[in-house]
Parts: C-alpha cells; sequence; structure tokens
C-alpha cells in the first residue's frame, strides 16, 4: 500500500503544482517580475533573431516550437516553458527527497516540495514568461540523475541548462570541482556536455552570417559579446561597493526568509560534517546564486534565486531529520500557509489585469498609422516595439535610442559602439534613414512624412533621469504631444549643434 502511495504521490504533487501555478499566471505581455526581457523571447520565437547576450538556443528553439501551436504566444511560452517545468521540479523535489531519506516517511518528503512550491520568487518566475523555470528543472533534473548516478543523464541535464540559460556553465563548473577527484571517471562522458549544453550555440554565428536583423534589443555580434563581458558584466558582477553591501544583505537573508519560512533553519543544520559530494553540491547550488546576487550591482539578480530555492528546500529535507516532531510541524504548517498566502502578492494574472504598462505599450503600438516611426531606447520599450514589429506590425520603423557610456548625447558617428554602426547601416539599407543619430533620424522622417512617436515610460516624459541624453533631448530639442506611453513627435530641434557626420 505505501509503495502504491508513493508512486502516485509525484504525480498528484505534478497536477497540483501545476494547476497552481497555471491559475495564478499572467494570461498576457507583461513585464511583471522583472520579464521585461518578455519582448525579446516572443521576438526570437516569432523570428529567427539572435536575442541578447548570449543567444539561449534551447530556449528560443521551444519558443518556436511553441509558436507552431494554436493560441497565444504570451500564453503558450508561459505555460509550457514557465509553469510546466516549475511543476515538473516540484515534483522532481519529491523524488530526490524520498530516494535521499529512504523510509522517512511521506509527510518528510512532502515538506520540501510544499516548501518549494510556495517559495515567493520560484512561484514568481513559475508564472511569467521568463527562462529561469526552464534552467531551474534542468538543474534539478541532473540532480536527479546524480544520485541516480546516471552520469551521462547527468552532463546532458546540465547542458540543456546551459542552452536555455549560459549560467548553466558556471553550475557544471561548480559541480565538476566538487567532483573533481572523480575527474577520470566523468572526462571520458564530457562530450555529452558539449553537444548539449556548447554546440547549440552554434546557431548564434550562423544567423550572423546569414543577416540576422541587428536590433539592439535582440542583437549579437562579436562587439556587442566584447562589450557585454568586459564592459557590461564587469560593471555590474561582483562590483557592489562595501557601503551598500548591507543593505543588499538584508535584503538578500529576508528573500530567503520570505521564500523558505521556517525551512530555512533545517536548511543550515543539514551541514553539519562530514560533507559528502551529494550534499556539497546540494551546498552550492544554493549558494551560487545567492552570492551572485549579494554582490552584483543589478538589483534585479534576485530573480537567480530561483535557481537556488530547490537546493534550499531539498537541504531542509535532509535537515529535517534533525529536528523534533513538532517542529517539523512547525516548519510543514508555515510552507502550507505560503502557498496560501503568496497567490495573494504573486498572482500576475489578477495584477496584469488591473495594471499592465507591458499591454498599455502593446495595444498603442499596434493602433499606430501605418508606416509609423517609433523613437525608443534599449530595454523593454525597445523589445516591446520589436516584438510588435515580427509579429502584428512589420510597418513599424523601429529606432533605437543612443548614448555614450556616460550617458551623454552621440553627435558625432565616430562615437558610437560598433553594434551602433551596424544598427544605422541596418536602418538605411532597410528604411533608406541614412543619418546615423537618433536626433537627425528623427529629423530625416519627419522631413519624409512619417508619423514619429517616441515609447517611453510616464516618468521620462514628466520629469527624466537627470541630464542622460534621452531626458535632455526630450526637454530641450523634440518637440511632443498627446499622453500615454506613446507620445508624437512634432519637431526636432539641433540648437546649433554640427550633426553633418553621414554614414560611411
Amino acid at each position: 500500500m505505501q509503495k502504491i502511495i508513493d508512486n502516485k504521490v509525484p504525480i498528484l504533487l505534478f497536477l497540483a503544482s501545476f494547476t497552481y501555478y497555471a491559475l495564478l499566471s499572467a494570461r498576457d505581455y507583461t513585464w511583471l517580475y522583472v520579464s521585461q526581457d518578455s519582448g525579446d523571447w516572443l521576438m526570437s520565437a516569432s523570428i529567427w533573431v539572435v536575442p541578447q547576450p548570449m543567444g539561449s538556443p534551447l530556449y528560443i528553439f521551444l519558443g518556436h516550437l511553441v509558436n507552431l501551436l494554436p493560441g497565444s504566444l504570451e500564453v503558450k511560452m508561459t505555460i509550457l516553458l514557465s509553469t510546466l517545468p516549475s511543476a515538473i521540479t516540484v515534483a522532481l523535489v519529491y523524488l530526490i527527497t524520498r530516494h535521499l531519506l529512504g523510509n522517512a516517511g511521506t509527510l518528510k518528503h512532502l515538506i520540501p516540495s510544499i516548501v518549494l512550491l510556495g517559495a515567493g520568487i520560484f512561484l514568481s518566475q513559475s508564472t511569467i514568461l521568463e527562462e529561469y523555470a526552464l534552467v531551474t528543472m534542468f538543474l534539478v533534473l541532473a540532480f536527479w540523475f546524480y544520485i541516480k548516478e546516471h552520469r551521462k543523464l547527468v552532463l546532458l541535464a546540465l547542458g540543456c541548462a546551459t542552452a536555455v540559460h549560459v549560467i548553466g556553465l558556471l553550475f557544471f563548473i561548480l559541480w565538476a570541482w566538487v567532483e573533481w577527484s572523480n575527474r577520470r571517471v566523468w572526462w571520458k562522458h564530457t562530450w555529452v556536455y558539449i553537444l548539449s549544453g556548447l554546440l547549440p550555440y552554434a546557431y548564434v554565428p550562423i544567423l550572423m552570417a546569414t543577416g540576422s536583423p541587428p536590433f539592439m534589443a535582440g542583437y549579437f555580434s562579436w562587439a556587442a559579446l566584447k562589450q557585454y563581458i568586459f564592459n557590461t558584466g564587469n560593471a555590474i558582477v561582483f562590483q557592489i561597493s562595501v557601503l551598500d553591501f548591507p543593505a543588499r544583505l538584508g535584503l538578500g537573508l529576508g528573500l530567503l526568509v520570505a521564500c523558505l519560512g521556517l525551512a530555512l533553519v533545517p536548511s543550515l543544520l543539514a551541514l553539519h560534517r562530514p560533507l559528502d559530494n551529494t550534499r556539497k553540491i546540494l551546498l552550492v547550488s544554493a549558494l551560487f546564486p545567492l552570492v551572485y546576487y549579494l554582490l552584483c550591482l543589478d538589483p534585479s539578480t534576485w530573480t537567480f534565486l530561483t535557481f537556488s530555492l530547490p537546493f534550499f528546500a531539498l537541504l531542509a529535507g535532509l535537515g529535517l531529520q534533525r529536528l523534533r516532531l513538532n517542529h517539523q510541524v512547525a516548519v510543514a504548517i508555515v510552507a502550507v500557509l505560503l502557498v496560501l498566502v503568496n497567490p495573494f502578492f504573486y498572482n500576475p494574472a489578477v495584477i496584469e489585469a488591473s495594471d499592465s504598462p507591458a499591454q498599455d505599450i502593446k495595444t498603442q503600438l499596434e493602433a499606430l498609422p501605418v508606416d509609423s516611426v517609433v523613437l525608443t531606447y534599449p530595454g523593454a520599450y525597445s523589445m516591446a516595439v520589436y516584438y510588435i514589429n515580427t509579429t502584428t506590425r512589420p510597418d513599424l520603423i523601429p529606432i533605437v535610442w543612443q548614448e555614450t557610456g556616460m550617458g551623454e548625447m552621440i553627435w558625432d558617428y565616430n562615437d558610437l559602439r560598433i553594434q551602433y554602426k551596424d544598427y544605422c547601416s541596418w536602418l538605411s539599407e532597410n528604411y533608406g534613414i541614412v543619418s546615423d543619430i537618433p536626433l537627425e533620424q528623427v529629423s530625416w522622417c519627419l522631413d519624409n512624412g512619417y508619423a514619429v512617436y517616441i515609447g517611453a515610460p510616464e516618468w521620462v516624459f514628466t520629469g527624466g533621469m537627470g541630464n542622460i541624453a534621452w531626458t535632455q533631448a526630450l526637454k530641450e530639442w523634440l518637440v511632443i504631444e498627446g499622453d500615454g506611453r506613446l507620445r508624437q513627435v512634432t519637431g526636432a530641434d539641433y540648437a546649433g549643434h554640427d550633426t553633418t557626420q553621414s554614414l560611411p
């Protein structure tokens, strides 16, 4: 009888988790919970274009497959590439716990899965269109294969995680470090990881060679990759200041407590010596994303804790053995309460229906006159423009705002980064816009009878952000009218600047 129950529990867990996340998931295009990249993913799933670094080949490939199915692409990708993987992860956590604890009883096997089910950050990424839930599923699947001693499948799952998001490579390195003493056993199977995790990125140079549109949100080149690794990456990764670190540490610990509840205590108790390789892998997998978040300038990297939470839940399952029964029950009760309470705070289906800037900009873009020009800047708004451009409104002309690294206005073509120069060449080739800086491009479009609009958040129009070029242009050189997230440009003035540079 117990064996029948044990076999049915993971199935029931999967079904319950899938239903739970699906009911809460976003029903339309949304930027909730740092999903501003969703426009990039939707664009890349609609046409073959390289998305933001580093390319996410498996996620994009699956997006194209999902796009073949009927229905809304936003909903399909959310349900099939976020909700479904998270439900599988919850079931995997149960299977792993049962394997690690043996005959500890169904309740103890269930607690880590319940903890993960209601963990706020994990919940947030399970209900929006993002790649983190899929990466997490492959990482946990790799650990399941690891404890079952299926080495090729471990490397296959780690490879799939890497092919979805390049952070999988760092997990591979950490796991290899833990298993270094067994490297001879693993070495002969590394070809599996290379084929599944690294080879898929070959599609990037292939698309580059075949003329993938050089969109500023969804653009890849060797110059862009170098810029991302050595400038953008170095500027945010492990660069948080000593003065800012205490606040970030407090936030990080607060997020863990809010996600894990009392389960944080047994997760720490699981780290008693001696630590075998299984616990070491659990430990490094739980701590690495946390350390990354604590030391990264970008506060939005709290989403990386999604990768940590299943491993913290598994550590909690191991640590429960060191608690008394009444304490174990308390951990379970708090976990259930989080499952019941967190939907009031993490409910994209309700939140985005009442206030959705992403849906607002999508609706306004789709309603623009034929052959309109949309001026925007790299980020959520430009990705929204490209998404609409590649799906419902191919006639829209996207112009991405260009600034120097210091946020200053570009007045000389030579100051442009290489990827911006390529983008200007693309505009010239496809739309005949021969100017090379935004104000010239806007003026050229106005002179040639195009309706020009600026797509930006409300705060840009009402006050801006200091003296960055975008704000200064709006305040001093561009004449705009209207309201909402799109404003029509009625004039452009160069204020005496020499802007005679042209494309080579």
